[in-house]
C-alpha cells in the first residue's frame, strides 16, 4: 500500500522551495513527489527533507491508500 500525500494549505513557501511545493498533488504517492522533484533537478534527499518539514508544519499529511 503506497503512502499518499494530502495538501492541507495553499503554497506557503518562498524562494526555491515554491517550485517544489507546487509539485504536490492530492493523492500522489511519496515516490511520485520524489520523482517530480528529481525532474526539477533535486536529489531524493531534498524531496524527503521537504516532506518532513511540511509534515511538521501541517502543510501536508500522509495516509495509506
Amino acid at each position: 500500500m503506497p503512502t499518499r500525500i494530502k495538501v492541507l494549505v495553499p503554497n506557503p513557501k518562498r524562494g526555491k522551495s515554491i517550485g517544489r511545493f507546487d509539485q504536490y498533488r492530492d493523492g500522489m504517492t511519496v515516490d511520485q513527489y520524489i520523482d517530480a522533484c528529481g525532474r526539477l533537478g533535486y536529489p531524493p534527499s531534498k524531496a524527503r527533507a521537504d516532506i518532513k518539514w511540511d509534515l511538521e508544519r501541517n502543510f501536508i499529511e500522509l495516509y495509506e491508500a
